[in-house]
C-alpha cells in the first residue's frame, strides 16, 4: 500500500529511521563483549558477520584470505588497511542475484538471531521477505545461526538469560523508559520467550519514535515547522511530507 501513496505535485515524502537502534539496545542489555564492540567502534554488524559466514566467497572475490581478521580486535578490524575494500566488496553483494546476496543474508541473521529465531523460522522469513526467491535449506540456516551465536555468546548467555530469569521470577519486563509488560501463561513456551526477547528493544524503539512524533507535531503546531506534515509513524521511523524546496530543511 505504501507504493500507492504519492506526495502530490510539488511535494516530496521524506522518511528517517533509527538505524540499528534495536541491535544497539541489545548490545547494552547483554554483557560487554564483541557484539557491543561493534557499536563502540562503528563497525557494520552485517559486514562483520559476513566475514565469518562466507569467507571463501570473499577470498574468491578479493583474491586473498580475509580470515586473518579473526584474530583482530574490533578496533584493529576498523583500522585495517584492507577494511574499506573488504566492506565495499561485501556490501556490493546486495546487487547479486537473490541466491548470492550474502550481505542480505547476514543482515537477516543479525536482525533475527537476537530474538533466538529457529532455523525453520529463519528459512520461512527469508522466503516471505524475498517473495519466494530465496530458499535456504534448513542445514544452511542452522549453520548461519550457529556461526552468529558462537561469535556473540553474550546474546544467549547474557541477554536471553536475563530475560528468562525476569519473566520466570517476576513475570514482568520493563523497557528502557520504565514501562512494564506482564507475561502470563507458561513462561517456558517458545512463543512467550521469543516475545519476551524482543519486547524491551522493540518497545523502547517505539517509545523513542512516539516521543519524536509528538515533539515534531508540537513544533509544527507552533509554526516553527509549518512546512512539514507528519503522515505516518512506522515504529522505528517517521514519514512526513514537505514541499520540494523544503527537503533539505527537513
Amino acid at each position: 500500500m505504501r507504493q500507492l501513496v504519492i506526495a502530490g505535485s510539488g511535494y516530496k515524502l521524506v522518511q528517517v529511521d533509527q538505524a540499528g537502534a534495536e541491535a544497539l539496545i541489545v548490545a547494552y542489555l547483554a554483557p560487554a563483549g564483541r557484539y557491543r564492540d561493534l557499536f563502540i567502534h562503528k563497525v557494520s554488524p552485517h559486514v562483520y558477520l559476513s566475514i565469518y559466514l562466507f569467507p571463501e566467497v570473499w577470498k574468491a572475490e578479493l583474491g586473498y584470505d580475509i580470515k586473518y581478521l579473526y584474530d583482530a580486535s574490533m578496533e584493529e578490524c576498523k583500522n585495517d588497511s584492507k577494511w574499506k575494500e573488504i566492506a565495499k566488496c561485501i556490501k556490493a553483494s546486495d546487487n547479486n542475484l537473490s541466491h548470492r546476496r550474502y550481505y542480505y543474508f547476514a543482515k537477516q541473521v543479525n536482525h533475527s538471531s537476537n530474538y533466538d529465531v529457529t532455523a525453520p523460522a529463519y528459512a520461512m522469513n527469508m522466503l516471505k521477505k524475498s517473495e519466494g526467491e530465496i530458499w535456504l535449506p534448513i542445514h544452511e540456516c542452522e549453520r548461519q545461526l550457529t556461526v552468529y551465536h558462537n561469535l556473540y555468546p553474550e546474546i544467549r548467555g547474557g541477554f536471553h538469560t536475563w530475560v528468562n530469569r525476569s519473566i520466570t521470577t517476576t513475570r514482568k519486563l520493563r523497557n528502557l523508559f520504565g514501562y512494564p509488560r506482564h507475561f502470563y501463561g507458561k513462561v517456558d513456551a517458545v512463543t512467550v520467550r521469543k516475545d519476551a526477547y524482543s519486547w524491551v528493544p522493540q518497545s523502547t524503539v517505539g517509545c523513542i519514535t512516539g516521543i519524536a512524533d509528538s515533539t515534531l507535531q508540537r513544533r509544527i503546531d507552533s509554526g516553527e515547522l509549518d512546512f512539514l506534515e507528519i503522515w505516518q509513524n512506522n515504529h522505528d521511523s517517521l514519514l512526513a511530507r514537505c514541499r520540494d524546496e523544503d527537503v533539505t530543511r527537513t
